[in-house]
């Protein structure tokens, strides 16, 4: 068996990251165009209230456990906002999801560009963000 080396891993990593994130990038552009284009939003609100419920109480015991002053609750503001960034990403993808599912996705050629234009935002914004990060084996 061949081992690949270092820099395939390191663009296979990079392609599929990409790939990925362009993808979720679509849907959740997707979806929010939809929503606020005529309202359409199909999830229930119980789910979504779950969704809010879930990721407040996560990113709140992860606030506080890295808070200075954990006496003083202001890592529940923290936490609401987390907690909203996630619902409004979570509504989007999955609205966009669901409304491909029922209505299809749009031409190749335009779905193609929309994706390729999206992929190559993703890499840019993984490439800046991962600046401040330690780089991993792959």
């Amino acid at each position: 068996m061949m081992q690949s080396s270092p820099i395939l891993r390191k663009l296979y990593m990079n392609l599929a990251a990409s790939f990925i994130v362009g993808l979720v990038l679509y849907f959740m552009l997707f979806g929010l165009y939809k929503i606020v284009a005529g309202m359409n939003i199909i999830l229930n609100t119980s789910l979504i209230f779950a969704v809010f419920a879930v990721s407040f109480i996560i990113s709140g015991v992860i606030l506080e456990h890295r808070s200075q002053n954990p006496e003083r609750p202001y890592y529940l503001i923290g936490a609401l906002i987390i907690a909203l960034v996630i619902t409004f990403v979570f509504l989007c993808t999955v609205n966009g999801l669901l409304v491909t599912a029922k209505e299809g996705l749009p031409d190749t050629e335009i779905f193609v560009t929309y994706v390729s234009a999206l992929t190559a935002m993703a890499f840019a914004i993984i490439k800046i963000l991962s600046r401040g990060i330690p780089e991993t084996r792959y």
